[in-house]
């Protein structure tokens, strides 16, 4: 059986493990009330700038090509010229990647390795896009030997 003051130190423990509890949900409450304030205000700063950005995967590039004809001298070394330039502008970098993956195919004794072809890439780069590959090169990172891990960096 159990004595009185057992009881009571029972009751005591019970009552404080309550009180305990009821703390804690609140703190619980308040810290739910704040995130949902934190997540309203992110949505809200977040719509001006999807709305900003909604049209860049469909806009058209304006980034373009000129080719020159491929009537070189036996044993020139001259690439066909681009008139292209990649400034890191978002929206033109597929398409600068796929005019020069063109002219690397039309001319593949030009781009004998995968180093060649991201030489060739870099050289047509500027702005934003040349500052960050420049530090790339310079540190001989793994990307500047493989055109497929250059290429992904790049998109």
């Amino acid at each position: 059986m159990t004595c009185p003051a057992d009881l009571v130190q029972l009751r005591y423990a019970i009552s404080s493990q309550g009180a305990t509890i009821g703390r804690d949900g609140e703190l619980v409450r308040g810290l739910m009330e704040g995130f949902r304030a934190v997540v309203e205000r992110h949505d809200q700063a977040l719509d001006p700038l999807q709305e900003k950005f909604s049209g860049l995967s469909t806009r058209q590039s304006t980034t373009s090509v000129t080719f020159q004809p491929l009537n070189y001298p036996a044993g020139s070394s001259a690439v066909t010229p681009v008139s292209l330039r990649f400034d890191g502008e978002l929206g033109t970098c597929r398409a600068f990647l796929a005019q020069c993956s063109l002219v690397m195919e039309l001319q593949p004794s030009f781009f004998p390795s995968n180093r060649s072809k991201i030489a060739y890439l870099i050289t047509l780069m500027s702005r934003r896009a040349l500052a960050w590959v420049m530090a790339v090169w310079e540190q001989q990172s793994a990307i500047c030997f493989s055109m497929e891990g250059f290429m992904a960096e790049l998109k």
